[in-house]
């Protein structure tokens, strides 16, 4: 599990993963391109470590060109959600709804590139309450690596992300809720393109 969410019966808290830097690979950056975006078997999560702007970098042997990447975020997906069955809940069953947004979840993040003059910003995302986050660039970006920056989070102090995937399209394809989704409306985290 990527954390433990305690209820007691008056409020719901959340405790971060029990973590040894360097004893363990469960949390480890190699987890967010295993190909698995969720708990299965094992977390399948990268949880960085406590400090300000925590970063997770992509770096290939060859400069790539890319245009989309899609941000598979940690939402708490191990926490209870009530069903429409609650008349069949048993007494263990019962919890109290957590308030807020999960704290885990990336709130404020950035996608950088390396440049003659050190690393600049491609895209960024402001304000973020969905798991997939799909983050473009505005024009097709070639370089040797990618890194994600955490700016904030919604009160945690780790970054916590499931998978990273580095796309270059020629047609961008809509997902519902992302910029290009016309049916989304407005009500979505702000994202902007830098190019």
């Amino acid at each position: 599990m990527p954390g433990v969410l305690c209820s007691r019966a008056d409020r719901p808290e959340y405790a971060d993963p029990f973590w040894l830097p360097g004893k363990n690979h469960f949390y480890e950056p190699a987890n967010v391109v295993d190909g698995v975006s969720r708990i299965w078997r094992q977390p399948h999560l990268w949880c960085s470590a406590t400090e300000a702007e925590p970063w997770l970098e992509l770096r290939w042997d060859a400069p790539r060109t890319f245009t989309t990447i899609l941000l598979y975020l940690d939402p708490d997906l191990s926490m209870e959600l009530p069903s429409s069955h609650a008349h069949r809940w048993d007494e263990h069953h019962k919890f109290a709804l957590r308030a807020g947004m999960p704290p885990q979840l990336m709130r404020r993040f950035r996608l950088e590139v390396p440049g003659p003059e050190g690393w600049h910003t491609v895209a960024r995302c402001e304000e973020n309450w969905q798991r997939l986050v799909r983050l473009d660039t505005g024009k097709p970006v070639t370089a040797p690596a990618v890194r994600l920056v955490c700016e904030e989070t919604w009160g945690d102090e780790r970054a916590h992300l499931f998978e990273m995937r580095v796309y270059h399209w020629e047609n961008q394809p809509s997902f519902p809720g992302t910029p290009g989704d016309e049916t989304a409306g407005s009500d979505r985290s702000k994202q902007t393109s830098i190019g």
